[in-house]
């Protein structure tokens, strides 16, 4: 996978979130708003941040979203935990 051996080259903490923002712009990450969604529900809480179930309100389809505590502080836990589920 190029975007794992890419994140195993560098270590800084800006570079992660650069990545992240970058595989976003570059369609390899879907950003949805908050807004997006109606009946949110909190299913878990862990060290990186939370999980929730919602329904999108643009189509009957429901998603599971994960929010991450510190935005300006992703770190390659993180990172890799996006990769898992992408």
């Amino acid at each position: 996978m190029e975007f794992l051996s890419s994140i195993k080259k560098k270590k800084g903490l800006h570079y992660y979130t650069s990545w992240l923002e970058k595989s976003i712009s570059k369609g390899s990450f879907h950003y949805y708003k908050y807004s997006e969604f109606e009946n949110v529900t909190n299913l878990a809480r862990n060290g990186l941040g939370k999980v929730y179930r919602a329904k999108w309100k643009c189509a009957d389809h429901i998603f599971i979203l994960k929010s991450f505590h510190v935005y300006n502080n992703i770190s390659r836990e993180t990172i890799n935990e996006v990769l898992l589920f992408n």
